[in-house]
């Protein structure tokens, strides 16, 4: 199976990525984890 991400997909995980930062006391890193896995999970 492919490992394409349509960029709409991307662009959603990447402004929830950032709402999260800006909002919460957690790290980019661990925040981006979190929606790496779901994305590898999913796609």
């Amino acid at each position: 199976m492919s490992k394409f991400c349509p960029e709409w997909i991307f662009s959603t995980f990447a402004a929830q990525t950032s709402k999260e930062f800006l909002s919460s006391n957690n790290s980019i890193a661990s925040i981006s984890r979190k929606y790496s896995t779901a994305i590898n999970q999913t796609i």
